[in-house]
């Protein structure tokens, strides 16, 4: 195995994978919280609906009792000739409103996916389900030996408002940057717990 500064080391056994862990776990509560409140929207519409149908189909029958005493007057045979039609065409137009129904729920259902999808992606950052090497210069966010250091100061020359360049002669400092695998990451970390026990 390739041999690691003490810097680089520390930081896998102190903080690599908790913070993961951390935000993997507030990931899954935020997640849960959403889906809750969507059910709860959800019920709350389904009652609103209902309670609307109810009075939809009151007012229909209403409507029909009196529609019925009109019709009475009529001849029974065209009557009944006529209500046979409509309930063939009734049927027609009820198989067609389910086929309707069904593409829409599935509709939103994909909707709901992909915002979820893209909730998710938003509240991870870049870099899908690669992970990043781990270096001895760039910590990860919020970690523990990262936390009191202040950033390091530019090395490069920095330019005057006339134009001129200041300290010309000194080189930029050259970016001596670790990187270690996950792999490699997580046997340190596991053979130092194990020390530790």
């Amino acid at each position: 195995m390739k041999e690691y500064s003490a810097t680089l080391k520390n930081h896998v056994v102190n903080c690599v994978g908790k913070e993961r862990k951390k935000k993997k776990k507030k990931r899954l509560e935020e997640e849960e919280e959403e889906e809750e409140e969507e059910k709860k929207k959800k019920k709350k519409k389904k009652k609103k609906k209902k309670k609307k149908k109810k009075k939809k189909k009151k007012k229909k029958k209403k409507k029909k009792k009196k529609k019925k005493k009109k019709k009475k007057k009529k001849k029974k045979k065209k009557k009944k000739k006529k209500k046979k039609k409509k309930k063939k065409k009734k049927k027609k137009k009820k198989k067609k409103k389910k086929k309707k129904k069904k593409k829409k729920k599935k509709k939103k259902r994909r909707r709901r996916r992909r915002r979820r999808r893209r909730r998710r992606r938003r509240r991870k950052g870049g870099g899908g389900t690669v992970l990043p090497p781990i270096n001895a210069t760039t910590y990860l966010d919020g970690c523990s030996c990262r936390r009191n250091r202040q950033p390091r100061d530019s090395r490069s020359a920095q330019i005057k408002p006339g134009g001129k360049k200041k300290n010309k002669k000194t080189k930029k400092k050259q970016n001596t940057t670790e990187t270690m695998s996950y792999d490699e990451a997580y046997a340190i970390r596991n053979s130092a717990l194990q020390k530790e026990i």
